[in-house]
């Protein structure tokens, strides 16, 4: 084969390719989560990487950013929806303390990317559990800790194989290399071996499979003759499987690779010799990467394509015939320095003592050259947090091989742990047995373009139509719209020749409400507001893929974890002056019964200790006041509230059930609020986690569009609005103790510290500082980054705490 250029009608089919590639670019995305499980009453902390999965640059299609937290049930129990910026972006998910144990998962998307539907999206089971007995008590040696049974897996266990033609094409007559996967019902592979059997009963070939039930096996097919596998189980049990059906002439497309170079070798039947040109086509992220054109005159041909400038992951070769028609298919996987950042990660000493300050050096390169990019770390204790290596995902295992691959991929991170012959084949065996979703070629060939109904969200915005009252538009029409809580802010715009308005460009969080007002000179009355749909139609949840993730017994598999879990909640608890008794009076624990249906308390509506109507709040022209006159103890300072036995500790802020920062109170006005929930004891705070069993809680309800008390809604030419905004993402607590080491009150953390843009400087450093926990053990730091031209990093490094 030979690369050569012209213009036929094949480079006329590639140049389809790129205009269909930039008119429907996707989008991937990658959570690097600051731990791989959880208990109730934790924060989850993430990181959104965005790329453009074409370009692998990090995305400007997108600026919204929605995330997920789904139970076992397929029901979403939380959504955020965060602003990307350059494709980045961060938050957390508070669990409550009454979640119960399972196997939940987290799933991020745009909305661009659910034209391609949720095979596209990021989705990954992540274990929760919890200290609570939420189905079965059982024997175990943690006592305290509660034992879930969950059905789902099953102790029958009948194992599905599988045979795979490399290329797609079984041929007769030719050497046909034939991928193999066996997976039981747990959806975990399962290594098997087996011989392949004529119709005469004669042994052809061995195999047996290496790793996670996936190997291959070579022979040649010959004609008149039919073939099974006979498989041997690890029990000894025996099965005879069918292999694919045989074609009595063909292409096969086979493919082996060695450090330098791919090699290549195309078989052709005699059939189909001498009718023109094949060609051979490079793909990398539905971009032409080369062509290798030659005569098919000769029965075998064969070439070489070097490896060292071919981009990192996945490359899909397709083999076309004289006529352009797809005839065979191969994926593989380039492993090569090429996008990969050199990270360089350090600390001053490699052995702490608890509570000591830390500092650790970022040192990032590509190529010998420094790179300034945007990088997350994640430091945990191994001994309370035990890493599943071979099975964690992270931003290589993501980006660059599952978004792009069907179905489970098993344990992920093993491919990427060392560069041994080993590992490279067991990889390349995924490969020839896991599903491509990337381009379909017959989409080109047919000009098949894709459904499009969900459009990129670039921002926030409000938008719509003015309607006259015999249902035309309003053209040159006047729309302001005001924020009414939470910020100040009004803008003006006219309407266009149809009638329409566009605030584009907002920036919002998820309890604000808006007055928008119209008017015109010739329709002064009966103007009707027809607002966009916003795409909130919520995304179908479908059925979880990832079944080998699956954990029977959660509670029971990270059982050291929720000991470790309840010591340091325990320890929070303590140091809390609210235990055991309530600060109140008779007389203000009567106002639990003014309570609103909308209010967000985890406990339920009006269960608090103290709740103040709206009713009082009219009353007044200060919150901060109102609530210090409600509770004995309580102060408000600058606008942030504390319990004043338990200063500097300020109390939890939750607006519409968003955790706002502390200081939020002072910006809410009295008459915008529908009720405060004071929550002050143990026994209602602990449902909001460590902190607030510290600190207390206040619960505010806002006065919503559409309550009986907002009559804007029936004025002509005005309407009250609350969309979906932000959920704005808080900051990582991380405590700062004193050289003298007065502070003599445990630390359990299990999140150590957790850091979401750490950005590298023109020389390609950077430098964090944070203070351990009283644990000793391994702490385990994790980085990972990416630079504005998608190059991607991810390092592991480790020290001791003694």
């Amino acid at each position: 084969m030979a690369y050569r250029s012209d213009d036929d009608p094949f480079t006329a089919m590639l140049q389809k390719l790129k205009a269909y590639t930039d008119k429907y670019p996707q989008e991937k995305i990658h959570l690097h989560l600051d731990k791989p499980y959880y208990a109730a009453g934790d924060d989850i902390w993430f990181k959104a990487y965005v790329v453009n999965a074409m370009s692998s640059n990090l995305t400007s299609i997108s600026g919204v950013l929605y995330v997920e937290l789904i139970d076992e049930s397929d029901a979403v129990r939380n959504q955020v929806k965060l602003p990307l910026v350059s494709g980045l972006s961060w938050g957390s998910f508070k669990l409550p303390d009454s979640f119960a144990a399972g196997n939940y998962r987290i799933r991020a998307y745009t909305q661009w990317m659910r034209n391609a539907g949720p095979d596209f999206f990021f989705d990954k089971i992540i274990k929760i559990g919890s200290r609570r007995k939420n189905i079965v008590s059982a024997s175990t040696d943690h006592k305290n800790i509660a034992v879930q049974e969950v059905a789902g897996k099953t102790t029958l266990n009948p194992v599905d194989v599988q045979f795979f033609p490399e290329g797609g094409n079984f041929v007769e007559g030719q050497p046909n290399k034939l991928g193999i996967k066996a997976v039981n019902t747990s959806g975990l592979g399962e290594d098997i071996s087996g011989s392949i059997v004529d119709n005469a009963g004669v042994s052809i070939a061995t195999f047996s499979t290496k790793h996670l039930g996936m190997g291959n096996v070579t022979f040649t097919p010959k004609k008149g003759k039919t073939y099974t596998a006979k498989i041997k189980y690890k029990d000894g049990a025996e099965h005879t499987v069918n292999l694919p059906k045989l074609v009595k002439s063909g292409y096969v497309l086979s493919i082996d690779q060695n450090a330098e170079n791919i090699l290549v070798k195309v078989l052709i039947s005699d059939s189909l010799l001498n009718n023109g040109v094949i060609k051979l086509a490079g793909l990398h992220n539905n971009t032409e990467i080369f062509v290798l054109k030659s005569g098919d005159s000769k029965q075998i041909i064969s070439t070489s394509i070097p490896k060292k400038d071919l981009p990192l992951g996945i490359m899909q070769l397709t083999l076309f015939s004289p006529s352009n028609q797809p005839v065979c298919e191969r994926l593989l996987f380039i492993n090569n320095s090429n996008g990969k950042i050199t990270t360089g990660v350090s600390s001053v000493k490699k052995s702490y003592a608890p509570k000591e300050e830390t500092e650790v050096n970022l040192d990032a390169s590509l190529n010998g050259k420094p790179v300034q990019g945007s990088f997350s770390v994640a430091v945990t204790n191994i001994s309370a947090i035990k890493p599943d290596e071979e099975n964690e995902s992270n931003i290589f295992t993501t980006l660059l091989l599952t978004s792009d691959l069907t179905g489970y991929i098993e344990k992920p991170n093993y491919y990427f742990l060392d560069e041994s012959e080993k590992t490279q084949q067991d990889l390349d065996n995924l490969m020839l047995t896991q599903g491509w979703r990337r381009v379909l070629w017959k989409n080109i060939i047919n000009n098949e373009n894709p459904n499009i109904v969900f459009q990129p969200e670039k921002s926030l915005k409000i938008s719509g139509t003015l309607i006259a009252s015999d249902g035309s538009p309003i053209a040159e029409g006047k729309v302001s719209v005001l924020a009414t809580s939470g910020s100040i802010f009004k803008a003006d715009t006219v309407t266009d020749a149809q009638g329409r308005f566009n605030f584009e460009g907002l920036n919002f969080g998820d309890n604000a409400k808006f007055l928008v007002q119209a008017s015109s000179e010739k329709n002064k009355k009966n103007i009707e507001i027809k607002l966009d749909a916003d795409n909130s139609q919520p995304q179908l949840v479908t059925k979880n893929q990832h079944t080998g993730d699956l954990v029977v017994n959660v509670n029971e598999a990270i059982a050291s974890y929720l000991q470790q879990n309840e010591s340091y909640f325990v320890e929070q608890a303590k140091r809390s002056p609210l235990d055991g008794g309530s600060v109140l009076n008779e007389k203000d624990a009567l106002n639990k019964v003014n309570y609103t249906k909308n209010s967000a308390n985890l406990n339920g509506a009006g269960n608090a200790d103290v709740v103040i109507s709206s009713d009082e709040l009219l009353k007044r022209s200060d919150l901060g006041s109102t609530i210090e006159q409600k509770v004995s103890g309580l102060s408000v300072t600058n606008g942030t509230a504390y319990m004043l036995k338990n200063r500097p500790y300020a109390m939890m802020i939750v607006v519409d059930g968003f955790n706002v920062d502390s200081t939020y109170l002072g910006q809410l006005k009295p008459f915008n609020v529908q009720a405060v929930e004071i929550l002050t004891s143990l026994s209602k705070t602990a449902i909001y986690g460590r902190k607030a069993a510290l600190s207390g809680v206040l619960v505010i309800t806002t006065k919503k569009a559409g309550d009986d008390s907002n009559t804007a809604k029936s004025i002509p030419g005005v309407m009250t609005i609350s969309p979906k905004g932000y959920n704005f993402s808080k900051e990582f607590y991380s405590p700062v103790y004193k050289p003298s080491g007065s502070d003599n009150v445990p630390d359990h953390r299990s999140t150590i510290f957790w850091t979401p843009n750490v950005i590298t400087s023109v020389e390609g450093k950077a430098k964090i500082n944070y203070f351990n926990a009283d644990d000793p053990g391994t702490y385990r730091v994790v980085v990972e980054g990416i630079d504005m031209q998608g190059n991607l990093s991810h390092f592991v490094y480790t020290y001791e705490v003694k």
